[in-house]
């Protein structure tokens, strides 16, 4: 990767101009994508090549996930309200102590 992109493949991401110049370059045979650059826009070099596979983000479409999901949120909030501390915050809750 690092001979592809540069900088970019150092840091494990490939950018989106980087993936479209490989693919059409044959470095790259193929792709499947599911998360992109500035989502919810997808640029028109991936929408329109045929050696890309776009999906849908599904990475917690599982019945385990979105329990474990759920479980998660129910103890973030129960240790909100009994300890004033949350188990994870996000940047909105940034000033709530974490615990």
């Amino acid at each position: 990767m690092v001979s592809l992109c540069g900088e970019e493949a150092k840091r494990g991401a490939l950018t989106v101009l980087c993936k479209h110049r490989a693919l059409d370059s044959g470095q790259i045979g193929s792709c499947g994508l599911d998360v992109y650059e500035n989502e919810p826009e997808i640029h028109p070099g991936l929408l329109n090549n045929p050696k890309v596979m776009l999906l849908p983000h599904m990475g917690t479409w599982t019945v385990e996930t979105q329990t474990e999901m759920e479980l998660w949120t129910v103890a973030n909030v129960r240790s909100a309200l009994e300890t004033g501390k949350l188990k994870s915050r996000v940047a909105e809750q940034k000033d709530m102590p974490e615990g």
